[in-house]
């Protein structure tokens, strides 16, 4: 367990560096490796978190969380209808 918490820390501190990730709800983690993560680490949150974290953080993810190309690709790859991606207005 101190193992996985240690490498869910590694991975918060390289993925959203500019503040403290609640690793308890990690949605925002799990956007940023939907984002930008590399396969390895993508694996790693595979095994931390599992699959369905991924699909949720996905479905609830905050508008501009995950850019157009990624959006599209990670809904095809869970199989899941791809909406259009989330804006934000101002």
């Amino acid at each position: 367990m101190a193992r996985d918490r240690s490498a869910a820390e590694t991975l918060a501190r390289r993925y959203v560096w500019w503040q403290a990730a609640e690793l308890s709800e990690p949605s925002k983690l799990l956007c940023q490796f939907l984002r930008m993560g590399t396969t390895e680490d993508y694996l790693t949150g595979i095994a931390l978190w599992g699959e369905d974290a991924f699909r949720e953080a996905l479905r609830t993810s905050l508008p501009g969380a995950i850019d157009d190309r990624s959006w599209a690709f990670w809904h095809r790859y869970y199989g899941m209808e791809i909406p259009s991606p989330r804006r934000r207005e101002f």
